[in-house]
């Protein structure tokens, strides 16, 4: 693609996103093919139109129905989307300190959309055999640390069938939730992405996050579920999530005018924004960018970069 070809896709900000700094690898990595934006969505209707794609980045504040009702006629006009939204959320500090959490609802106000459009993410997260390993303090002992596997760091296997995912390693995770297809919509294609292994479990909220392996592997068939859903492409003639309703009051622009059926237009919906997400090593000047999908503890690095730039691309047509 030639520069003056390129497009303009855009971060989401202003809902608790991930903060700039976490997205940078992907930012870097889509700045190739994109002039990459950032920004608040305000109350200006058709303010995302000129964006050939929108990307919503482990949001976890509510967002408002002015917002809400300027993302579906972006939709609704044949904006596309990435979502990248965590079903649930627990307390990082508890876990680091108590080695449990409570777990909660991440309630984003997004649920009617997603579901109008086709999906739904659970409240719950996905643990599965298929994971990455940590190092754990071992016992009182602060100098030393043994290496366990964290079954809610999912490696997500990730489908042959599909442009976003064919030949691409399986994709790193991180407290993902499952994904079910609701509504029947027979004018909206909807393909699996990715998927937990053969050997998964479901921890649904208010149920404790809790690290220790050791009760997990004492009880025959804990790993109870199989392929769990947790990546998804939605192509198609959407409905409107406003269909039948009224504009808010408070959009700005031309909501008079409201679209009830969309143009052909395309989405992902993954329900682990940690997939998009790098780690940062060092502070300050001596800190540097981790890609996404590295791990450090086993050198590997899996298939997050690849999905990420292919899913952009398939939803631009790129």
């Amino acid at each position: 693609m030639k520069d003056n070809e390129r497009k303009d896709i855009a971060f989401v900000e202003g809902h608790g996103e991930l903060p700039r700094s976490y997205v940078y690898d992907a930012e870097e990595l889509l700045s190739k093919y994109y002039f990459v934006n950032r920004g608040q969505i305000g109350n200006q209707v058709g303010v995302l139109n000129n964006f050939a794609a929108v990307i919503i980045a482990g949001s976890t504040k509510k967002y408002s129905e002015t917002e809400k009702y300027i993302l579906d006629q972006y939709v609704m006009s044949g904006g596309k989307i990435l979502w990248l939204m965590d079903g649930a959320y627990y307390s990082h500090d508890d876990l680091e300190r108590e080695g449990v959490s409570a777990s909660m609802k991440n309630e984003t106000n997004l649920d009617d959309l997603l579901f109008t459009y086709g999906v739904r993410i659970n409240p719950d997260f996905v643990q599965d055999k298929q994971s990455r390993s940590v190092y754990l303090m071992s016992g009182d002992d602060t100098r030393s640390s043994v290496l366990y596997p964290c079954y809610y760091l999912p490696l997500l296997i990730p489908s042959a069938d599909h442009p976003v995912t064919k030949d691409i390693r399986n994709v790193m995770s991180a407290f993902t939730s499952s994904i079910d297809f609701v509504n029947n919509n027979a004018d909206v294609e909807k393909k699996v992405l990715l998927t937990t292994s053969g050997e998964s479990h479901l921890v649904k909220v208010p149920e404790f996050v809790d690290l220790k392996v050791e009760t997990i592997q004492d009880k025959k068939d804990y790993f109870d579920q199989q392929y769990i859903v947790t990546g998804v492409s939605l192509e198609g003639y959407f409905q409107s999530a406003y269909y039948g309703r009224m504009s808010p009051d408070s959009v700005i622009g031309d909501s008079k005018h409201k679209v009830d059926k969309s143009k052909k237009t395309k989405m992902i919906i993954v329900s682990s924004s940690q997939i998009i997400s790098n780690e940062i090593e060092g502070k300050g000047n001596n800190s540097q960018i981790v890609p996404m999908g590295f791990d450090k503890v086993s050198n590997t690095q899996f298939g997050n970069r690849d999905f990420i730039v292919n899913a952009v691309n398939w939803l631009t047509d790129g």
